[in-house]
């Protein structure tokens, strides 16, 4: 085997692998686009808990706070 052949023959494989890759990738995007049935349930169940959350938050926020008590002052 003369060295021209060496190359073509190493060109032809690092071809074959280039395209393996690009095949690995593609298929490894088109999983990640297909959303499983659950995400969009997670979705609203998370917003609904944001929103009883700040309702709850809301409620703790009226209530006025407790008087705060020096360290100078001595009893």
């Amino acid at each position: 085997m003369d060295l021209e052949e060496f190359y073509q023959r190493e060109r032809y494989a690092d071809f074959v692998r280039e395209a393996d890759h690009d095949r690995q990738v593609r298929a490894a995007e088109q999983a990640l686009e297909h959303k499983p049935f659950y995400k969009s349930l997670l979705s609203v169940v998370g917003g609904k808990l944001i929103e009883v959350g700040n309702r709850l938050q809301d409620n703790v926020e009226t209530v006025k706070p407790a008087p705060m008590f020096s360290a100078t002052k001595r009893a």
